[in-house]
């Protein structure tokens, strides 16, 4: 169990730059609270607030001041430093293994 929390921490390490930003284009499209996203006939989307009564076309963006900017560097990797016995060795392994198995998913 210690040594699978230890693997999930590290693969998230590990994840591309590109898999970042996705996430973050991903997290962006969230509404704020009260926004509701509707479709015209047409298939274009719009939103509406009803508590403000106030309909846009443009995907509205939280109040500012609860907006905590995230940088768009990440910096990856870390340190394994574990006691001694607590399967370092397991752990990288696994790691080598999970990223071989994602990137070959990723060419298919």
């Amino acid at each position: 169990p210690y040594q699978k929390q230890a693997l999930g921490w590290m693969v998230a390490r590990e994840r591309s730059q590109a898999e970042v930003l996705a996430q973050k284009r991903t997290e962006k499209r969230k509404l704020p609270p009260g926004w509701k996203e509707y479709t015209t006939a047409t298939g274009q989307p719009y939103y509406h607030n009803a508590e403000t009564n106030t309909t846009t076309w443009e995907l509205p963006e939280a109040p500012k001041a609860h907006a905590v900017p995230k940088p768009d560097v990440v910096a990856r990797g870390g340190i394994l430093a574990d006691q001694m016995g607590m399967g370092k060795t397991i752990e990288i392994l696994a790691l080598i293994l999970t990223n071989t198995l994602r990137m070959r998913n990723e060419l298919t």
